[in-house]
């Protein structure tokens, strides 16, 4: 873990590509008596000027004994801008005046779920919008517009603004991963009701709706499907992981 006090790093675009508002993730660890919450946690860039962070994904480590100290990991998101083949240098430190807002979050299924995550129009952040009820949600930013299906929270539409391009298959947008075997039939996304775990996400840099549970047709898998949109991203961030609890038999997957 690094000293809370003040740590540095460095962002290097490799590919050519002029950078705006592009999505960065980094790892920090630091040991729980240094720094408690990582809320306090103050990201600068080389200029000194603070630079707006979304925090997740925070996870304590207890100690082990006198080999090791409790720590604490997370992940911090925050939008960069980084010329072609340029360098842009950041500082972490601790800060005693900065406090991020709470994620807001709700479990349980989609009917019970989010009483009103809803901004009514209003950004979370500059370019970020989240308008709706439950799963029933519209997201937007800049270049793309999201509809979700109100029953399973899957994609029903999706639209990139500046090209002007939709995609026409509402409820299919986002099909696999579909499951077949011969004696139970198909199971897909977009027909995935009442997942028994729903969890919101929301924050300057991004917006997320992470759903688990089952397909009923096949009680052996557990599907986890998590959507992310940045404020500044051109695309919808999109996470897929399938387990397999116990033996299947499927002819595809």
């Amino acid at each position: 873990p690094f000293t809370i006090s003040s740590s540095f790093f460095l962002i290097t675009e490799s590919h050519g590509l002029e950078r705006r508002a592009e999505p960065v993730a980094v790892t920090a660890s630091f040991y729980a008596n240094e720094l408690d919450d990582p809320a306090a946690l103050v990201l600068l860039d080389e200029d000194d000027e603070p630079a707006s962070t979304q925090i997740s994904d925070i996870v304590r480590s207890p100690s082990t004994g006198s080999r090791t100290r409790e720590s604490i990991h997370c992940r911090i998101h925050f939008l960069a801008d980084v010329p072609a083949h340029g360098r842009k240098k950041y500082r972490l430190e601790s800060g005693t005046n900065k406090k991020e807002p709470e994620p807001e979050e709700t479990s349980g299924s989609p009917e019970g779920s989010s009483p009103d995550i809803t901004t009514r129009g209003a950004p979370l952040t500059e370019g970020l919008y989240v308008q709706g009820e439950g799963l029933s949600l519209n997201l937007r930013n800049r270049y793309l517009s999201v509809s979700l299906d109100p029953a399973t929270g899957q994609i029903f539409h999706f639209r990139n603004e500046l090209a002007g391009v939709t995609l026409d298959s509402p409820r299919t947008d986002n099909w696999d991963p579909d499951y077949f075997d011969p004696n139970r039939g198909w199971a897909k996304p977009f027909d995935w009701h009442a997942q028994p775990k729903v969890t919101f996400e929301r924050g300057p840099i991004f917006f997320q709706l992470y759903r688990s549970g089952m397909l009923r047709e096949f009680p052996e898998i557990t599907l986890h499907v998590t959507y992310r949109l940045y404020a500044g991203a051109p695309y919808l961030w999109i996470r897929t992981i399938v387990e397999i609890n116990e033996d299947v038999p499927l002819a595809c997957l």
